[in-house]
């Protein structure tokens, strides 16, 4: 069952894809002409999503994730982000706490970091970025 579903949802994210570059360019292309006036976003809009990812940003965006959900690929949930966003010097380590003398990760500096850095770099086609992970999960006697 796993892998009919695997395949299935496999499928649906892939149809459409173009491997040739040249080929995806042309749809795209395609699409956003068909793209009405009216649907675009106004200037003022344009203009601050075009603005780069800042703190502030990250900040607001860990406040708002929901708590409780699953964690991503990597097995790590948004409460364990907001927890070092809320207090960098929690002590990750068995052992003494960290000294007035070592200053503490800063999360968020790190994470605009990342964002801005893949904005400019991109991913590497080797990293997995946008792997995931899917489970079924029975709902009460619905097996």
């Amino acid at each position: 069952m796993a892998n009919i579903g695997r395949q299935h949802h496999h499928d649906l994210l892939s149809k459409g894809i173009h491997e040739d570059p040249h080929e995806r360019e042309e749809a795209m292309k395609s699409v956003l002409e068909e793209v009405n006036e009216d649907s675009k976003l106004p200037k003022a809009s344009k203009t601050k999503l075009g603005q780069p990812i800042d703190e502030n940003i990250i900040k607001t965006a860990l406040k708002y994730s929901a708590d409780g959900s699953s964690p991503g690929y990597n097995g790590i949930p948004y409460e364990f982000w907001k927890m070092l966003a809320n207090n960098p010097r929690y002590n990750l380590k068995k052992g003494p706490a960290p000294t007035n003398n070592e200053e503490p990760p800063d999360i968020v500096k790190i994470l605009t970091n990342i964002y801005l850095d893949t904005k400019k770099h991109g991913i590497h086609p080797d990293s997995a970025f946008a792997e995931g992970w899917m489970c079924p999960l029975y709902k009460k006697k619905d097996k």
